[in-house]
């Protein structure tokens, strides 16, 4: 018999498993304050819970704006399996809307933006983790899906390649909802180095 090829380890899970094992490490630098792993975690899984509470199917969408709070939807977004469009928050409100209506969004997580957008009869999203979005300079930004597979296969391949670990420092300058992310960010998290993010938005909720 065929043994089966492993895939690689989940992101979410290398991140649970950081913040398990050495939860007083900083795993966020924002405006001179430090966030450690567990308390990281602790918040994510408060995010979770709330999202769990909603009804299931339709996507969820959070503006990506610069704070430990978005990290933490987004780290509760991927434990709960549960497909999340990041706009940038710059963005105007009719070309928010349009981009709900594209991604049969079914409740939004900010404050101060509709409890709820139209859900498009032929969205399919199985398997998508992250829905980011490109900057829409020449138009209506389009969305790019990530299935959470993908997300999984690059953070192995640049965790390795990148030689990032318990220790490593790395700058976070991109905005969230660009994939650049998936390299200072995401795959940084679920190796257990620090990210430092950099935001230029004074009005960001920590």
């Amino acid at each position: 018999m065929e043994g089966t090829i492993a895939g690689p380890r989940p992101l979410v899970e290398g991140f649970v498993d950081q913040a398990r094992r050495t939860p007083a490490a900083t795993a966020l630098v924002w405006r001179g304050h430090s966030v450690g792993y567990g308390t990281l975690l602790a918040r994510a899984e408060r995010e979770r819970h709330r999202i769990a509470a909603l009804p299931a199917g339709a996507p969820v969408a959070l503006p990506a704006v610069k704070s430990p709070r978005t990290i933490a939807v987004i780290l509760a977004c991927l434990l709960a399996r549960r497909p999340l469009l990041l706009p940038s928050p710059d963005l105007g409100t009719d070309v928010v809307e349009r981009l709900y209506e594209q991604a049969g969004v079914g409740h939004v997580l900010a404050p101060g933006r509709p409890p709820a957008a139209r859900r498009s009869p032929g969205a399919d999203l199985t398997g998508t983790a992250l829905l980011l979005t490109t900057s829409g300079s020449t138009g209506l930004p389009k969305i790019v899906p990530l299935s959470g597979a993908a997300l999984d296969r690059f953070a192995a391949w640049a965790g390795d390649a990148f030689g990032i670990g318990p220790g490593t420092t790395v700058l976070n300058y991109a905005p969230l909802n660009f994939d650049v992310c998936l390299l200072d960010v995401w795959t940084t998290l679920a190796r257990g180095g620090r990210v430092v993010l950099v935001d230029a938005d004074p009005l960001a909720v920590f």
